[in-house]
């Protein structure tokens, strides 16, 4: 993340991974990396945790000419939660049970056309990056 001339942004709860650099502030005011008692995962942090809080002990520097620091660096990266998949739940549930009558294959035929169609639209769906 390259901040120039940016200030009183809130940047916490990342993750910064594979980065030649994963943050440098130029010509900047204020800027926080933590919130709370929290602040993101760096890759490059060689810090320690000696209490095992998960927190490291020491604050990682932010290089470039701004002050700012993480004073609450994570030593674990933070993990992003899967997508659902209930859909495909109900679908298998209601097809077993179409062979007792007409009326179960009809909805179980409804529920295959609608998770049809939300599949169709899920493909498009792509986390986007943030960008400050």
């Amino acid at each position: 993340m390259y901040l120039r001339g940016s200030e009183w942004n809130d940047i916490y709860r990342n993750d910064f991974l594979g980065n030649e650099v994963n943050a440098k502030e130029e010509g900047v005011g204020v800027n926080m990396f933590d919130s709370r008692g929290v602040g993101n995962y760096w890759d490059d942090y060689d810090g320690g945790d000696a209490d095992g809080d998960g927190i490291g002990d020491t604050p990682y520097e932010i290089p470039g000419d701004g002050d700012s620091k993480d004073a609450y660096p994570v030593m674990h990266p933070f993990r992003v939660p899967e997508r659902p998949s209930h859909r495909r739940d109900l679908w298998v549930t209601l097809a077993i049970g179409g062979g007792i009558g007409m009326g179960v294959v009809i909805i179980a035929a409804m529920v295959y056309r609608h998770k049809k169609k939300q599949d169709q639209d899920d493909s498009e769906w792509t986390p986007q990056p943030f960008r400050v």
